[in-house]
């Protein structure tokens, strides 16, 4: 006689997946066999049981779909922090030491403050956008929503900046001054403002980067970063292509005929305007004198910071003078035409200015054309004066 058979305790209420593959199902929601496997379990959460007003996103399980998601972002970070690390540190600035501090210093303020590793993700992506044309859109696309994401935490940090997130808060004002030269040229459909709203934005992000130095100087200069709180200071040698060769001998000329057109359309403007115009073309002066002897980067970045708020304000409100100005200083950004996240801007800024200008009235033409056939040249690639 057989012997008794156990009681059968088969439950039916198995998720459709085990049922197919003949296993036993845990009835957890989702199972855990569905877990292990990556697969979609068809036993969902119990919501009824759950507080759906205040979830608690540390019991949450991700769905399948969400952890490829997770999986496939990490390894294009990891992609991108590799390129920043290999490729685009040594693009960003003229000194050696200066690349050393990118490379090595700033990725690790990266991993404490998440705006700053959003805006080292933003930068390496705009890279990637330029050397690769076929995926310019997609990575321009990424490179805008880290962009934007650190800015939003960036933001937030500016209210209680500490000596502890000092260093971070200007090294990501630095890289968010390159992304803004670099936004134009990298853009393509995304472009939302010309060459002129992005040398306001310039003046104004620099502006913000002085006013952290003051406002943290001896954390910052004695600090990790004190090669780029001064960058002229260092004028080693950048591991960077040179730019098309240039001479020289035009500069005096140049700004003298500016400094005449100056006086004699400055006489009907206020004396705090034409205070604003002298001033302007004295630093380029300094800028053009100092750009044949030392790093061309941060002299074109620094004319920026030294011009007044007044020239600021008088560009945004159309003035001619400041207009001209500017078109004199997009010159000197040819100087950063090599470099990736600075083709173009001084042509586009010199070509937009000098049309604007024209449109006023065509007797400006003559007080442009330095500039449009130096901008002329850089773009043929040709030697000539400046």
């Amino acid at each position: 006689m057989p012997p008794p058979r156990k009681p059968h305790r088969k439950s039916r209420y198995g998720c459709i997946q085990c049922k197919r593959r003949h296993v036993k199902c845990d009835e957890e929601k989702p199972c855990r066999r569905c877990l292990d496997r990556e697969e979609q379990c068809s036993l969902k959460p119990d919501v009824a049981a759950a507080d759906i007003t205040r979830p608690d996103k540390r019991l949450s399980v991700p769905t399948v779909s969400n952890r490829i998601s997770s999986h496939q972002r990490r390894l294009n970070e990891l992609f991108m922090m590799h390129h920043y690390a290999t490729e685009t540190c040594d693009t960003l600035v003229d000194s050696l030491e200066s690349v050393e501090v990118f490379k090595r210093v700033v990725p690790r303020e990266a991993m404490k403050f998440g705006f700053l590793m959003d805006g080292l993700l933003a930068l390496a992506s705009l890279h990637l956008a330029f050397l690769d044309q076929s995926m310019k859109e997609h990575y321009t696309e990424v490179a805008i929503q880290y962009q934007n994401s650190g800015l939003n935490a960036f933001k937030e940090a500016l209210d209680s900046i500490s000596e502890e997130s000092a260093t971070a808060v200007f090294a990501f004002s630095i890289v968010t001054t390159i992304l803004a030269f670099a936004m134009p040229g990298n853009s393509s459909g995304h472009q939302v403002s010309n060459v002129s709203d992005t040398f306001v934005s310039i003046c104004q992000l620099l502006r913000g980067v002085r006013t952290i130095v003051f406002a943290s100087e001896i954390s910052i200069r004695t600090g990790p970063l004190g090669a780029l709180a001064d960058p002229t200071s260092n004028s080693s040698a950048s591991n960077s292509p040179s730019p098309p060769s240039l001479k020289r001998d035009g500069i005096q000329a140049a700004m003298a005929e500016l400094r005449e057109q100056t006086g004699a359309v400055g006489k009907y403007s206020t004396p705090k305007s034409h205070q604003a115009y002298l001033s302007g073309i004295k630093s380029l002066e300094t800028s053009f004198d100092m750009v044949t002897q030392g790093p061309k980067v941060a002299v074109v970045a620094g004319w920026p910071v030294e011009v007044t708020d007044e020239l600021v304000e008088l560009f945004r409100r159309g003035d001619p003078i400041a207009i001209l100005i500017c078109i004199h200083y997009g010159a000197l950004a040819l100087e950063i035409h090599d470099r990736w996240w600075g083709k173009n801007f001084g042509i586009d800024l010199i070509d937009e200015l000098s049309q604007s200008l024209h449109s006023i009235d065509a007797e400006w033409a003559s007080h442009t054309e330095w500039a449009r056939t130096l901008s002329a040249s850089v773009a043929n690639n040709v030697t000539c004066s400046l």
